[in-house]
C-alpha cells in the first residue's frame, strides 16, 4: 500500500510538487521533464536524494507497480502532517512536521493556510515561511484566528552542505537532530513548536 504525507493546503504547493505519471501499462520506468534548468534543484520526494536530468532536463523515474513518481522543488517550504492515519480526521488530530527544500543559494520560502477543514466560513490561520541563506528557517507571526493546537513536531532541511555543530529552536538549544551527507538532509526532532505564534530554527 502506498502511503503519502499529505500537503496541507499550501501555497504554492502547484510549482512545488511534481507528478510523473505513467501511462502505459506492465511498465517499470517512465521518462519525464523536470523544468527548470540549472536553475532548480529537483528531488525525489521519497528518498531525498537529488535528480540529475540530461541537458533537455529529460529524466527516468523508476516507476514499478503500486509506487507513483513524485519529485519536490527547490526553494520550497511544505507543512505536512507528521502521521498519515486511517482518517483525514485522525491525521488532522496529528502533530505537524515541515519539509525545506533549500535552493542552490540557501533559500525558500512558502504559505500554508490552516483551519478546522469541516466549516464553510471557519476561522484560518495564514503562516509566512521562510528559510535564508543565513542558516534560518522562521515563520512570520501568523495571521487569523484560527488556534491551531497541533505542534509542530519536527522540521527537516535539504541541501544543507554541512553537519551543524548547534541547533536552536525558539531560543533554546536542542541535541535531538541527525544528519545525513548524502542527501545533505538535516532532521530536527522533539521539537513542541507552537504554530500560532513567530518562531525560528538557526542551525
Amino acid at each position: 500500500m502506498l502511503t503519502l504525507h499529505l500537503p496541507l493546503f499550501l501555497a504554492p504547493t502547484g510549482p512545488d510538487l511534481l507528478v510523473t505519471p505513467v501511462l502505459q501499462p506492465n511498465v517499470t520506468e517512465v521518462e519525464g521533464v523536470l523544468p527548470g534548468g540549472d536553475a532548480v534543484i529537483w528531488r525525489d520526494w521519497y528518498d531525498h536524494s537529488v535528480l540529475t536530468p540530461s541537458a533537455d532536463g529529460k529524466y527516468t523515474f523508476p516507476a514499478p507497480l503500486g509506487h507513483i513518481p513524485l519529485s519536490l522543488r527547490s526553494s520550497s517550504m511544505l507543512l505536512l502532517h507528521a502521521k498519515p492515519s486511517y482518517t483525514i480526521y485522525e491525521t488532522r488530530r496529528e502533530p505537524f512536521e515541515l519539509l525545506v527544500s533549500l535552493a542552490a543559494d540557501g533559500s525558500a520560502a512558502g504559505t500554508a493556510y490552516v483551519d478546522d477543514g469541516e466549516s464553510v466560513d471557519s476561522a484560518h490561520k495564514l503562516l509566512f515561511l521562510s528559510a535564508t541563506a543565513g542558516h534560518t528557517v522562521s515563520s512570520s507571526t501568523p495571521e487569523g484566528e484560527y488556534t491551531i493546537d497541533q505542534p509542530l513536531a519536527q522540521v527537516t532541511v535539504l541541501g544543507v552542505g554541512q553537519a551543524p555543530e548547534r541547533v536552536v529552536f525558539g531560543g533554546q538549544e536542542t541535541t535531538d537532530f541527525t544528519y545525513e551527507q548524502a542527501t545533505q538532509k538535516l532532521v530536527v526532532k522533539g521539537l513542541e513548536g507552537d504554530l500560532n505564534s513567530a518562531w525560528e530554527l538557526t542551525f
